[in-house]
């Protein structure tokens, strides 16, 4: 047997091995998106949200302390089921993209075993150190729509002006976009139409927005909703 074509082999092996190993090192990681989910259905129990057939699991309740984004494969058609114990009460199909972030707002109350929910693009651009990106959702399901005021000092903004509940078909790219305001203490009002007349619904002394902040505040619960299904305000950082 000729030692020096053995020899030869093995180094060719070797060399190929290296290759391929250093070949596998350099593969691009796989696209990466991020996630928050927020539970806003009243009186709807906590739900598991599966993601990409359950590559991608989250418990939630309503209304609860609020969670970090957390990482799933990006990509088209990505099907998103809502579980609630063995029954399936919402799935669709949502797209993605690549190192980009994402809120899913579960919404309105549980009908025939159903509950809504929607996917927003959150672009989380630095406001600068004395503004906040701010957006808003309505997300009461028997209450009219709304108009926002909110207060600093003497001055006064109108965040929002007739914004009705998102309903069964929202436009997500219609909801997706922030304000950016200055930050600060604000004084809020929360107005309803009646007949002719505003009439305050929710006056809130204080709500804080912070500097470089980016936050979406939704309007939650019923009208004449009780305890935690009562109409409020609730204001959402995202992280």
């Amino acid at each position: 047997m000729n030692t020096s074509k053995v020899v030869s082999a093995c180094v060719l092996i070797g060399i190929s091995i290296a290759a391929c190993k250093k070949k596998s090192d350099n593969t691009p990681d796989a696209p990466v998106s991020y996630l928050q989910v927020i539970h806003t259905s009243p009186k709807t129990a906590e739900l598991m949200v599966n993601v990409n057939e359950k590559k991608m699991q989250q418990k939630v309740q309503y209304l609860s302390v609020q969670k970090p984004y957390v990482s799933l494969n990006s990509g088209k058609d990505v099907p998103v089921k809502l579980t609630l114990g063995n029954n399936i009460v919402g799935e669709n199909k949502f797209t993605f993209e690549n190192a980009t972030s994402y809120s899913l707002f579960i919404y309105d109350t549980l009908k025939n075993n159903k509950v809504k929910f929607i996917v927003l693009k959150d672009v989380l651009s630095n406001p600068g150190a004395t503004k906040a990106n701010v957006r808003f959702l309505h997300l009461s399901p028997n209450t009219t729509p709304v108009d926002i005021d909110v207060f600093k000092g003497n001055d006064s903004i109108r965040l929002v002006k007739a914004t009705a509940y998102i309903g069964d078909n929202p436009d997500a790219a219609a909801l997706a976009p922030f304000k950016t305001i200055i930050a600060g203490t604000y004084r809020v009002k929360v107005k309803i139409q009646v007949g002719a007349k505003p009439v305050t619904l929710l006056d809130i002394p204080s709500l804080k927005l912070e500097g470089q902040r980016t936050a979406t505040i939704f309007l939650k619960g019923l009208t004449n909703g009780t305890a935690d299904a009562a109409t409020g305000l609730q204001l959402w950082l995202h992280k």
